[in-house]
């Protein structure tokens, strides 16, 4: 029941091509991840669709990559991946339901059971699909005009004062996540 890329085992989240999600999405095709790209461990990204033509970005999550863990206990990774998992659920609904437009929100989330259970059910998120990839784009900052660079400042500075006001912090490298 295993998928095997590149001497690696993949789980259920890496086997979601053309399958219908709740709320009418189908998974279409899944992203592979540019060569030198960060984040993404712990999920696979697909495109979506759903019935009436409108296109997303799906965030299937990746359990069984806490099994892979070399440096820490299965279940410290296990409760890790959760915990961020659960906080990141957490604030896309607080974002969602407060209505911050400048903040990237989930437009839908379920599971999906491709097994037994376990590595074999697959949690998701979706979201609207952007324009561009913020990753490649940030690699030719370099070439973009003042006014661009003013606007995207602008535009991150709203964003997280809107997360602010709503008592929602983060810092990358800290443990603890907060939330008010």
């Amino acid at each position: 029941r295993r998928l095997l890329l590149n001497g690696v085992v993949h789980s259920a989240a890496h086997k979601l091509e053309g399958k219908a999600l709740d709320g009418g999405w189908t998974v279409n095709a899944r992203l592979e991840p540019a060569q030198g790209a960060t984040g993404g461990y712990f999920s696979v990204g697909y495109l979506v669709e759903n019935l009436d033509g409108r296109k997303g970005f799906l965030k299937a999550l990746d359990y069984s990559r806490a099994f892979q863990s070399k440096d820490r206990p299965i279940s410290i990774a296990l409760q890790e991946l959760t915990a961020a998992i659960n906080f990141e659920k957490y604030v896309l609904a607080r974002c969602r339901d407060r209505k911050l437009d400048r903040i990237v929100i989930s437009v839908a989330d379920g599971t999906i059971m491709e097994g037994q259970g376990g590595v074999d059910t697959v949690e998701y998120l979706i979201f609207e699909l952007a324009d561009c990839d913020a990753r490649a784009q940030m690699a030719v900052i370099s070439n973009l005009d003042i006014q661009w660079r003013l606007k995207s400042l602008h535009d991150i500075a709203t964003g997280l004062e809107q997360l602010h006001r709503n008592d929602i912090r983060h810092q990358d490298r800290s443990e603890e996540r907060r939330v008010g």
